[in-house]
This record gives C-alpha cells, sequence and structure tokens, in this order.
C-alpha cells in the first residue's frame, strides 16, 4: 500500500490497495508524500471535519487512499479514505463522512498531489 506520512506531530500515511490489510503488509508498501512540515500538518488536519455523526454503515471496499496517523512516531490510527466521501477506522463501527467542504478541499489537495481519491 502506499502511504501519506507527515512527521514528527502527527503523520498521515496514504496506503494503496492491497489484497491484505494487516500493518505489517502496509508498513512494507510505498509511500506517495512524506511531510515533516508543522505548519503543513496543520492545514491538513484542519481540512478534515465530519458530519455531526456515523453514515450508517461501510461499503465492503478497503478504501483508497488509506490516511496513517502518526504522532511522537508511533502510529497511532491506521485509516481510510472512502470514496473520497467519509473516513473508515477499525475503532469507528460506521465510517464518519466528512462535510461537503471537507471532501471536496481533500479530494483537490489529493489530486494536486497525483494521487486519486479513489482507487478507480
Amino acid at each position: 500500500m502506499k502511504r501519506l506520512v507527515f512527521l514528527p506531530l502527527l503523520a498521515l500515511a496514504l496506503p494503496a490497495p492491497a489484497d491484505e490489510t494487516s500493518e505489517e503488509i502496509i508498513d512494507r508498501q510505498k509511500v506517495f508524500v512524506v511531510i515533516t512540515n508543522a505548519a503543513e500538518i496543520a492545514a491538513f488536519t484542519a481540512m478534515i471535519r465530519f458530519e455531526d455523526g456515523p453514515g450508517g454503515g461501510q461499503c465492503m471496499c478497503c478504501g483508497y487512499p488509506g490516511i496513517d496517523w502518526w504522532k511522537g512516531g508511533e502510529r497511532v490510527a491506521l485509516t481510510a479514505v472512502q470514496h473520497g466521501l467519509a473516513l473508515r477506522w477499525r475503532t469507528f463501527s460506521d465510517d464518519y463522512p466528512f462535510t461537503d467542504e471537507s471532501s471536496k478541499a481533500l479530494v483537490q489537495w489529493l489530486k494536486d498531489r497525483g494521487i486519486s481519491a479513489d482507487m478507480d
């Protein structure tokens, strides 16, 4: 899986699709981008906003791209973008939908870096 990694305050990893979803498999995959600038990390995290509650379910795909969240050199969450519309994290029982504004901003942010917000 490909990842986008932001260090050192908070790191995000964007995994590409893979047949297996274990963290070991993900860790062996190519990284899209590594960002270490605190201002860039803050701008990215400020862009991510959610609707008031979960979206009421999950589709059957694993999501793409994935986002790994890091703090202090430790992965604190392994998540995936669901069709540019929601975020999946195994801690959530359902996908959490982005606000419309956040979804559009994230899709554009990814596109600006040559990354699709969907596997298709």
